[in-house]
């Protein structure tokens, strides 16, 4: 801040400096044309200059309103590309080391597979570079905006227009690039979406009558009781080609595919919902979307909201799952520290399954084991995601002339943190390794292609903005 004020200072002295020399030029008893030209024009730069000064803090203050409306910031932008880079920096170097151990197999097999991998070697190089170019200009926004904005300022002030294109093109880029460089991700979203259109019906034979829309929504997940989970995945199935959609559900029960960097393609879909390495069905387990979802603008980042209830279980609080089988659920209460489920047998057996953490526990404690006519219990420890969580399953045979059980579980479950195994994105359908490689290759090059037409439009607009703010050639940063 102390370089910003010391850039405006100097562009406050060197603004007052030109009035004056143009006031002087103006007073010069010398009858030459092209003299006397400079006086007004040297007034003119010294009083723009001085309205630069104090427009100085709302200029870039209106620039952080408009980006704002993006729902993004130039650093997430920073980070997104970061995690761009560093994936394919992983596939380059998984690439060239399959290269270096087929070439020390024998070299011809080395050589074959190397020219077979150079299309894809060239898309990494390509999205690589898209990467890291709008790295390096977001990184230099983010840094210093302000203290360019005043150099720019400065500049712009020197007497006789020496640098009023340079300090013109510079303003310019700040402004310009602090607006539009958090839109980015749209730009990528609506060409990936045309993109979607066109390709994916030929390589899933998929046949889309019309544009697709991507949809930004969120919801809740529950069961019929109100009891949320606090983590697992949302997964929408695509009717048409079985590809999966998976959205992370969070510690409040909701799921988010919010923009710029998440949405759903429109279209028809199965739902389901995994929770402790069981897949549950909901009550209404095919949804077209947008269609079934309500548009509310609950959230700035989406429009739509879908909930979501699960048709045949019971979250535990704080982790844990129950379903309940030939035994119609009428009442359920939990506390911290018990389960109370009063049900009306359909049937002489009922079966219970329980899905805890490995490191909880959960017993019956009523009605008593004698109660029963017949009391089997199998347990179970399976991984999920990267956590081991223990199913115990209860069979029980009921007595003649029940119409109501009551049964009631002490659960000793700490609210553990897990490091679970759980990210979003798209799980694609079974493609031969051909369509793989077209497939990587058509939206590996469309990265990039995406991304430097954005920085060409964003070059346009500051080469059109330096000008309506004085400059003549305004090339000194995109040239």
């Amino acid at each position: 801040m102390q370089l910003v004020s010391y850039f405006l200072l100097i562009a406050a002295q060197l603004a007052v400096l030109t009035y004056y020399i143009g006031v002087l030029v103006y007073m010069l008893p010398i009858p030459l044309r092209s003299v006397k030209r400079w006086a007004p024009l040297l007034i003119q730069d010294g009083l723009w200059a001085s309205i630069l000064i104090t427009l100085f803090t709302a200029m870039l203050k209106f620039s952080d309103a408009i980006a704002s409306m993006s729902g993004h910031t130039v650093e997430s932008i920073v980070s997104y590309m970061q995690v761009r880079m560093k994936a394919i920096i992983m596939m380059e170097y998984i690439t060239r080391l399959t290269v270096g151990v087929l070439s020390s197999v024998h070299s011809i097999i080395g050589k074959f597979f190397s020219i077979y991998m150079l299309p894809m070697m060239l898309v990494h190089y390509g999205m690589l570079t898209a990467a890291a170019t709008v790295i390096v200009i977001a990184s230099i926004l983010s840094a210093a905006k302000a203290k360019l904005a005043a150099l720019g300022i400065a500049l712009m002030a020197i007497p006789f227009r020496i640098g009023r294109n340079a300090g013109a093109s510079l303003l310019a880029f700040i402004i310009v690039g602090n607006v539009m460089l958090p839109f980015l991700p749209y730009w990528i979203s609506l060409i990936y979406g045309s993109l979607a259109t066109s390709y994916l019906s030929e390589v899933f034979v998929h046949n889309y009558t019309e544009s697709i829309a991507l949809v930004h929504m969120w919801g809740i997940v529950r069961d019929k009781y109100g009891y949320r989970p606090v983590t697992g995945l949302v997964k929408f199935i695509d009717i048409g080609n079985n590809g999966i959609y998976r959205f992370v559900i969070h510690e409040d029960g909701g799921y988010y595919i919010t923009r710029p960097l998440k949405a759903l393609p429109s279209g028809k879909y199965h739902v389901e919902i995994e929770y402790l390495g069981h897949n549950l069905g909901v009550e209404k387990s095919i949804v077209n979307i947008p269609e079934d979802a309500r548009l509310t603008y609950e959230l700035d980042e989406a429009e739509y909201r879908l909930d979501f209830t699960v048709s045949d279980a019971i979250f535990i609080e704080p982790v844990g799952l129950m379903i309940v089988r030939s035994c119609n659920i009428t009442d359920i209460h939990q506390t911290v520290y018990t389960i109370n489920v009063q049900c009306k047998p359909k049937s002489k057996w009922i079966m219970l399954t329980i899905t805890i953490p490995d490191k909880a526990n959960m017993t019956m404690i009523s009605p008593a084991r004698e109660f029963f006519e017949e009391y089997n219990v199998v347990e179970l420890t399976n991984p999920w995601r990267g956590m081991q969580v223990r199913t115990i399953i209860f069979s029980l045979r009921v007595p003649d002339g029940i119409k109501l059980l009551s049964i009631k579980f002490n659960k000793r479950i700490d609210n553990y943190t897990y490091n679970l195994e759980i990210s979003e994105g798209y799980n694609y359908p079974n493609m031969t390794m051909e369509d793989a490689i077209v497939y990587y290759i058509v939206y590996g090059t469309a990265f990039p292609v995406t991304v430097f037409s954005y920085l060409t439009i964003m070059s346009m607009m500051t080469i059109s903005f330096a000008r309506l703010i004085g400059a003549s050639s305004p090339r000194i940063i995109f040239d």
